[in-house]
């Protein structure tokens, strides 16, 4: 990996650099030692490498922030099942903006679903459930089949999700509290 990267810089004319910014695979650290001693060879690894190698502070914050999560997992499944539940058909979306308006929510945002390795979308699903979450009650009354949905429709990791808690909104509105101020 470490030739290939070089011959592309020097097709770019880059011999010099300062440092390369990469995630924390563990392949990673043998690439940036290559490319070292290919600058070492060309006499140009400046500070003789000590800081060529500097991990990405998207990838450190995606990690910490994931880990995070992890705390109010039981929560964030519950809210993605209920999302999916919802948004797989229209009938259902119907009479979900019925009980929107029943309860007289005027929040405008549709329900969206997260991708579950990048925390700013997790963000963005749980901000929004947060303004539905009489809605979601609601809900419940009128179709037979959202709690069964959630109690038995398996998550992605195999395990169920099971019915909303009110430790669940809590938990909800607490990490959007914290994770609004990373964002």
């Amino acid at each position: 990996m470490a030739a290939s990267i070089t011959n592309c810089l020097l097709e770019c004319g880059l011999d010099t650099f300062f440092s390369i910014t990469v995630d924390n695979a563990s392949s990673n650290d043998v690439t940036v030692i290559e490319m070292s001693k290919q600058l070492n060879n060309w006499e140009n690894n400046i500070m003789e490498g000590q800081h060529l190698h500097v991990r990405c502070m998207t990838h450190i914050l995606n990690l910490i922030v994931q880990d995070g999560l992890k705390k109010i997992d039981k929560s964030i499944k519950r809210v993605r099942q209920a999302m999916k539940y919802v948004k797989q058909s229209a009938a259902r979306v119907k009479k979900f903006k019925e009980c929107c308006e029943s309860q007289m929510i005027t929040c405008k945002k549709s329900l969206c679903l997260d991708v579950p390795t990048r925390w700013n979308s997790t963000y963005l699903m749980l901000e929004t459930s947060q303004h539905f979450e009489l809605a979601f009650e609601r809900f419940s009354f009128y179709d037979n089949g959202f709690l069964d949905y959630l109690r038995t429709s398996p998550c992605e990791d195999g395990t169920n999700g099971g019915a909303f808690t009110n430790e669940d909104w809590e938990n909800v509105r607490s990490m959007v509290k914290f994770l609004k101020n990373i964002l």
